[in-house]
Order: C-alpha cells, then structure tokens, then sequence
C-alpha cells in the first residue's frame, strides 16, 4: 500500500482500517514482535488482560460459523478463560480455516430513515457495517461491484444480519 497509495491517501486508509492480523501460530523469529500488538506470539496475546484486549476475534471466509456474527468474539467482553481459550482455538485450526484478529473499533453512531412494511418511514439510530464485494472477470480484472451496508440498532455492539438490522 505504501507504494501504490500517495502519502495523504495512505494516513487516511491507516485512520480508517483497523490493524489486523492473520492468527498464524508459527513461531516469529525471537528478535520479531507482532506489529502494534508488541509482543512476539500469540500465546502472549492470550494471556492479555482485559484492557489490552481491545481486540476483535474472527473467523475467516464464508465458513458457517462467520455468518451472523457467531464466529466474533470481542476481546474485552470476554473472561480471561474464555479469551485465552478462543485465542488457542483459532491457532488450533490455522490450517483449515485461518482467523483474523482487528483492533476494535467502536463504529459512529446515526440516523438513517427506514422504510416500514406499512409504507412508514422511520428513523433509525444505528452503527454501519460496509461490506464491499469485488469481481473478476474472465481477462483476470478484478473491480468493486458494489457494497452492501448494514445498518444495526446502536444497542448492538456487534453488526450484522440480524431481524433489527436494515440491509
């Protein structure tokens, strides 16, 4: 990204993304640290205490357990138990279905008017998740289709598909 993105671009993508992680269980040479997290496995990343796990646990790809926000666990929700337990499960099944670590951000909340089945509209306070879908064609061109944007009651701290949600 550092060379395919001008400088003022780059800071807003790092402003933007979260850091994340590919919870790959080799080990890191001893000098290596995992990149913000600044320790030098994932076994340290267990052992983290409740407010350094502002973390977020996923499981990659369209596996069952990734819809529906059953395969995310946030870190600081969670008891140290529950937390190291998670953390040794994702490294357990690297090589059949990888997880992914992120930062934890808490989205923004607004307000969106949604269309009622009665014809009413409504104003809905709730957090966005935009999700951008990609193609590619037959001469190898990968470009964005579009983006599908999921709006979730604020009380929900985790976004998804749920019966509450507006799609």
């Amino acid at each position: 990204w550092e060379q395919a993105l001008r400088g003022s671009h780059l800071s807003r993508v790092k402003e933007i993304v979260p850091h994340g992680w590919v919870v790959d269980p080799s080990p890191l040479p001893p000098q290596a640290a995992l990149p913000v997290l600044g320790v030098n496995s994932w076994e340290e990343v267990a052992r983290f205490s409740q407010k350094e796990r502002r973390l977020v646990l996923k499981i990659s790809g369209f596996h069952e357990p990734a819809w529906g926000s059953r395969g995310v666990f946030i870190g600081h929700d969670l008891s140290q138990a529950e937390w190291s337990e998670r953390v040794h499960a994702a490294m357990g099944e690297f090589d059949q279905q990888p997880w992914i670590m992120q930062e934890f951000r808490e989205g923004r909340v607004i307000e969106h008017p949604v269309f009622r089945e009665d014809g009413s509209i409504e104003m809905l306070k709730g957090r966005v998740r935009l999700c951008p879908y990609y193609f590619t064609d037959e001469q190898g061109q990968t470009s964005l289709a579009g983006a599908l944007a999921t709006l979730a009651p604020a009380v929900k701290e985790k976004i998804h598909g749920m019966r509450e949600a507006v799609l």
